[in-house]
């Protein structure tokens, strides 16, 4: 994603060159050496280029991934501590994948997502009827809105 952030097109990305590669933020020679190495070969050209005119767009892929996401519209609020992530990257994970985040509860809250140390917010989604998620249970519906 941040290849494609920078170059804005796949056109741009197979045109990269090794050093303007390495010039991105958190893109070391390794990967750069990858990505070049990839794009000289025919074959992987022609696939995509076959991918191209079957009208596969490359820039609309992450608004497919939202549409075909099981957690597209739902609503999320988190409390507590959770171990794997921060909440705010919690968060951005579920904007990501279609969902919707919220600071407060109401009973239009799909799920409470609570990590340890929950406090007032698990008693008030217990009283709506919210889906309570700990974070495990968080994890594998995340995991299960990701692309293969």
């Amino acid at each position: 994603m941040i290849i494609a952030n920078k170059f804005g097109s796949l056109e741009k990305i197979v045109g990269a060159s090794y050093e303007e590669l390495c010039n991105i933020h958190e893109i070391g020679p390794s990967i750069a050496e990858s990505v070049v190495s990839y794009f000289e070969n025919n074959d992987n050209i022609e696939h995509l280029n076959r991918l191209l005119l079957s009208g596969i767009r490359f820039s609309e892929a992450e608004k497919s991934i939202k549409e075909g996401s099981v957690i597209t519209g739902m609503k999320f609020v988190f409390t507590g501590t959770l171990v794997s992530m921060t909440r705010d990257e919690a968060s951005k994970t579920v904007i990501k994948l279609g969902g919707l985040t919220m600071s407060s509860l109401s009973k239009e809250t799909d799920y409470l997502v609570a990590g340890a140390n929950a406090g007032s917010k698990l008693a008030k989604a217990e009283e709506l009827n919210v889906t309570v998620l700990d974070e495990a249970k968080f994890l594998e519906l995340i995991l299960t809105a990701k692309p293969v």
